[in-house]
């Protein structure tokens, strides 16, 4: 039986390697968050958001995350 993990999706503006774009990330949730493959870009913050799948629920920024990211979505 595979296990099923959390999806956490980070947002980003315009983080190093996508230095003119906002980039949503995917992450799975395990005991140490692993970065996925799958990622979404856009020229502005509102386009990226209406990529993301449906039902999800935004987190806002904690104060120890990178400068770059905005917001978090589960």
């Amino acid at each position: 039986m595979s296990k099923k993990h959390l999806s956490i999706w980070t947002v980003y503006d315009k983080p190093r390697d996508h230095p003119e774009k906002y980039v949503a990330r995917r992450w799975l949730a395990t005991p140490q968050p692993v970065p996925t493959s799958d990622i979404f870009l856009a020229d502005n913050l509102e386009s990226l958001r209406q990529q993301l799948p449906p039902g999800l629920i935004q987190m806002q920024r904690q104060p120890g995350d990178d400068p770059s990211i905005l917001e978090t979505w589960l």
